[in-house]
């Protein structure tokens, strides 16, 4: 080949070249662009009609608002939508960001083939108040992990996602979840279960004023636990497979059938669970015929109505208890507990004194071990003692709660009959802790018969038996004390003045039950200027004392060394 021949065959490479580079300018290496919101600020959730093609060559998939909150499915099925899939859904799209893949350029037939776009692989279109968006999507970017999507005819890039996120059949819109009503939402639910070809058992439960109750086939409490579980168990229940067209409805009975009440009124539904190893279902409200693997609820499907009842007859802990009042009747002093200005529990009837703390606990753990070992069946209150002279307990706790009164009856064996008030059912609780609860009011007495902080004011102490001056003591200025009469200091005034300071008891007595002691000495301790601080009585009870005073309306029994201290200043 000569010289200028093969001139000329790379002069018209390099013009080839040129004119491909030229005609295909920017469209191999679209432009990254500026970032921006692929629904302008819009949210999916915010739409008045949401249509999806998964392809252009399948029927379309519509969902509207069906003005709870939730969307339904309105092409081309009719069901509730499965709020998982638009959850999704509203995830990609919201948050989707996009960039110009072909910035100020009018794409022509070439460049939407070349992207996918004369043919999109999959649509979604969104209807709002004010406008309605639709967004195709092509073929894969440059990136690989991106796609072309066109959206108020611009190209634009955007993620992968943005396509699968679409992908989902008829089937896959509709919500798995039987139930739309949430365990937290019921008001009621029924249940009806056949038990025999003869015979079906029903059960109805309500919340009601945040309580849950037993209304059918009785009134009574229910364990509010137990039946969450139950309801949460019931509501999870979830679609295997949905059955197309109407189900061949066996000719028996459903096996259950479940009524649940919630804010969106009543859903149905009925369970044929002897068809096959799958039960089968229809929801009526949702006009919806499914298979389910009944397998999990067996137990709810089987559960005795008992176990659904509330056994604790006090829904209180230790700690949520304010106020325990115990009324044993026939006469006896009623007891009042609750915390006083130190927040720990005192007494404030029959009389006003510090508690035990050991024994207010044992209390407390009583009141929440009144629960029902056994529900009684017929019988009259006065066969086991409910009529009239059973213990009355009455706890109130806090947040607004009102009181709960339990009425303590006979005993038989380790177990006590007893009711609730305003309550037909009569239960067994334990013995032990029915007699924690009756025992006398002064077992709940801190037994510290006397204290006082002002003994180191006390200048003057005059025994009397019977109104009559037995001895008298006076403190002279240098601190000693003497026996009016005497000249000898007596350090035995000052030792009992001590004791006195916080004078502990070996028990505490029911003046009411104790009697009237007699023989018995009063005490008087006064200020110089006649200030009486304290009154009390001794009386002498062999190698013991028992003492009284104006402070507390007790009667207390004094250890041996205390007794005999004091006593000694009565000879």
């Amino acid at each position: 080949m000569k010289a200028y021949q093969s001139t000329l065959l790379l002069i018209g490479i390099a013009a080839g070249l040129g004119y491909v580079l030229w005609a295909t300018r920017d469209r191999g290496t679209p432009d990254q662009g500026a970032g921006a919101s692929l629904l302008d600020g819009r949210r999916v959730g915010e739409a008045r009609r949401i249509t999806i093609h998964r392809s252009l060559g399948l029927e379309p998939s519509i969902l509207e608002p069906d003005g709870t909150g939730r969307f339904r499915i309105v092409e081309p099925i009719v069901d509730l939508a499965s709020m998982s899939f638009l959850e999704n859904l509203a995830q990609v799209y919201d948050s989707a960001q996009v960039f110009e893949a072909y910035p100020g350029e009018e794409p022509d037939a070439a460049l939407l083939a070349n992207t996918g776009l004369d043919q999109p692989r999959a649509r979604l279109e969104l209807r709002f108040e004010d406008r309605e968006l639709r967004i195709d999507i092509g073929g894969a970017g440059p990136l690989g992990a991106d796609l072309f999507l066109r959206r108020s005819g611009r190209i634009l890039r955007g993620g992968a996602a943005l396509y699968s996120a679409l992908q989902a059949n008829p089937d896959d819109l509709r919500e798995r979840l039987v139930f739309r009503t949430t365990p937290r939402e019921v008001q009621a639910i029924t249940m009806r279960r056949r038990t025999s070809p003869e015979r079906e058992e029903t059960f109805r439960v309500e919340v009601r004023g945040g309580q849950v109750f037993l209304v059918e086939p009785l009134t009574a409490r229910a364990d509010p636990d137990l039946v969450f579980r139950l309801v949460t168990a019931l509501l999870g229940m979830r679609v295997d497979r949905f059955l197309p067209g109407v189900m061949n409805t066996p000719a028996d009975p459903p096996d259950v059938a479940l009524e649940v009440r919630g804010p969106f009124g009543t859903e149905t539904v009925e369970l044929w669970t002897k068809v096959s190893n799958s039960a089968s279902g229809r929801h009526r409200e949702r006009r919806m015929d499914f298979q389910v693997d009944v397998g999990g609820f067996n137990q709810a499907f089987t559960m005795p109505l008992d176990a659904l009842r509330e056994r604790p007859l006090v829904p209180l802990a230790e700690s949520q208890v304010e106020r325990l009042t115990v009324d044993p009747g026939k006469g006896s002093p009623r007891l009042v507990l609750r915390p006083g200005i130190r927040a720990e529990f005192a007494l404030f009837a029959p009389v006003e004194a510090p508690a035990d703390p050991v024994a207010v606990g044992e209390a407390l753990r009583a009141v929440t071990q009144l629960v029902a070992s056994e529900f009684v069946s017929g019988g009259a209150p006065a066969e086991f003692g409910l009529a009239e002279g059973f213990t009355r307990v009455e706890v109130a706790g806090g947040q607004g709660m009102p009181p709960v009164v339990v009425h303590l009856g006979r005993d038989e064996g380790d177990v006590t009959y007893a009711q609730r008030a305003g309550e037909a059912q009569v239960v067994k609780v334990p013995k032990a802790a029915a007699d924690a609860l009756r025992r006398p009011w002064t077992r709940y007495m801190e037994r510290v018969a006397l204290r006082l902080p002002t003994w180191q004011l006390v200048q003057r102490l005059v025994v009397r038996s019977e109104g009559r001056p037995v001895a008298a003591y006076q403190r002279g200025p240098d601190g000693t004390w003497r026996r009016e009469g005497e000249s000898a200091a007596r350090t035995d005034v000052r030792e009992v003045l001590e004791l006195l300071s916080d004078l502990r008891a070996e028990r505490v007595l029911d003046p009411a039950t104790a009697g009237a002691p007699r023989g018995g000495f009063h005490l008087e301790l006064s200020t110089d200027n006649g200030d009486v601080l304290l009154e009390a009585e001794v009386i002498p009870e062999g190698e013991r004392a028992l003492f009284r005073s104006n402070r507390v309306a007790a009667l207390f029994e004094l250890r041996g060394i205390e007794s005999r201290a004091i006593l000694a200043l009565t000879r």
